[in-house]
């Protein structure tokens, strides 16, 4: 696991590590898609998004709970396929 906020100003050593991952997941809150769009923004672009409305998860409106998480969790078991 990465901080986005590292990604987007291109700090060398978190760059190194996310140029050799063999895969990415962005979780999104939101339809902005800031987790994708900071990634592009950095060159990255080998990676997976996860948009949590399209999960039926409303930012806001939504509350954070067993059921969410696992929703989420499923979604990203899938891309890594572990």
């Amino acid at each position: 696991m990465g901080c986005l906020a590292t990604i987007d100003n291109q700090l060398g050593f978190v760059m190194d590590s996310v140029k050799a991952a063999s895969k990415i997941v962005a979780i999104d809150g939101c339809s902005e898609n800031g987790a994708k769009l900071t990634l592009e923004k950095a060159g990255v672009v080998n990676f997976h998004q996860v948009l949590l409305s399209d999960l039926g998860i409303e930012k806001g409106s939504s509350q954070v709970n067993q059921k969410h998480t696992q929703m989420v969790y499923n979604e990203v078991q899938k891309i890594l396929g572990d």
